[in-house]
Parts: C-alpha cells; sequence; structure tokens
C-alpha cells in the first residue's frame, strides 16, 4: 500500500511538478533583482503579488496529483494532518512522512518564496553580468 504522501513525495521530485515552477521563477525574478537584502525594510508589492501567483501555480500543480489519482484533496490534508500529529507511530516517534509536510507548509511562506527569489535573481543576474 502506497500512501498518497508517498506518492506526492515521489511527484515532487518529477520534472512535471519542478519545471513549471522553475520557470515562474525564473520569469518573475527581475523585482528580486535590484532589491537590497540588507538595506530596504518593506518588501516592495510587487513581491507579494508575484507570491501570490506562485501559490496559485502551487496548489494547481498539486490539485493535478490529486486528480490524476482520482483523490479528494481532503484525503490529502488528512494524511497532512496525521503526519504532522504523530498518527500511527510509536511513541515519542516522528511520522515519516513529517518531514515533506513540514517542507509542503514551508513552500507556502513568503519569507521562504522571497529568498528563494532573491537566489533566482542573483543567479540570472550573475548569467548576465558575464556575458
Amino acid at each position: 500500500f502506497e500512501s498518497h504522501l508517498d506518492a506526492l513525495i515521489s511527484y515532487c521530485d518529477t520534472r512535471k511538478f519542478l519545471d513549471p515552477l522553475d520557470a515562474f521563477k525564473e520569469e518573475n525574478s527581475q523585482p528580486f533583482v535590484s532589491w537590497d537584502l540588507e538595506g530596504e525594510k518593506e518588501h516592495p508589492l510587487a513581491f507579494m503579488v508575484i507570491f501570490i501567483a506562485y501559490q496559485a501555480l502551487l496548489e494547481t500543480l498539486l490539485q493535478d496529483f490529486a486528480t490524476a489519482r482520482d483523490m479528494d484533496s481532503k484525503e490529502l490534508y488528512f494524511q497532512c494532518r496525521d503526519a504532522l500529529d504523530g498518527q500511527f507511530t510509536a511513541l515519542f516517534e516522528e511520522h515519516r512522512h513529517k518531514w515533506f509536510v513540514d517542507l509542503l507548509f514551508e513552500w507556502q511562506e513568503y519569507e521562504v518564496f522571497v529568498e528563494s527569489m532573491l537566489v533566482v535573481a542573483r543567479k540570472k543576474s550573475n548569467r548576465t553580468t558575464r556575458k
């Protein structure tokens, strides 16, 4: 028996999942190129607009996974909740999928998103500087 989380972990490591996210970041990195992480305190509104679009893309990709497996997204939610709560594990042990559910939540965090966009922007800036 393969849980939905096992399948989702595999799916999230495929080009079908990663390529659209990578392309999105590459296409939307320009506003992050000139932003000074240390000097500026407030993020431009454009960052939040891009983050909301990123969340929508991530949600679409996860929904595509659920649809392909002919599953209700509530089933996946309950498996994620069980992993976080340590359901079906021995006392004082961590659920084997908790790390992944934590990662799923991390992908939804604005600060983590901005950090990843800054990395993409710096790489893009370095590529154009060398040309």
